[in-house]
């Protein structure tokens, strides 16, 4: 397998989720998102939690929350009310499938992209951020 490419926002699958909840709420599609939301959040707990026991720049840590408070925090706010159905939690999963899917036709291995969730490796929106700042962090 090659190496996995960190740059490539398609690899994270909370980029999936945000995608899906744009496209929701301007009613391109009727499946609300609320439980992968919910799910994308308690993951990126477990995920800064994993970054405050390994000592990460707290720059980098703080533009990684802010970043999720943007992706997940406050579209989970705008749809709280919303109604879930039944067909949501379907088309997720299949969105899941998709996703994995992907990964694999792109000869990424799973357990590296699960391991790279838990580093600061796999941050390509942070990372982008981080770059254009004019100081300089690790």
């Amino acid at each position: 397998m090659p190496k996995l490419d960190t740059t490539r926002f398609d690899y994270v699958f909370s980029y999936w989720i945000f995608i899906s909840y744009i496209l929701f709420y301007f009613h391109i599609i009727p499946y609300n998102p609320k439980y992968m939301i919910i799910a994308a959040l308690f993951f990126t707990c477990i995920q800064v939690l994993v970054f405050i026991l390994h000592h990460i720049n707290p720059v980098r840590l703080g533009i990684f929350i802010m970043i999720n408070i943007l992706i997940k925090m406050i579209p989970l706010y705008t749809i709280w009310h919303k109604p879930v159905q039944s067909t949501d939690s379907m088309f997720y999963l299949g969105m899941f499938v998709l996703y994995i899917s992907w990964l694999y036709s792109n000869d990424v291995a799973i357990f590296d992209m699960i391991q790279s969730y838990f580093s600061y490796r796999h941050m390509p929106l942070t990372n982008i951020i981080l770059n254009s700042l004019p100081i300089k962090t690790i």
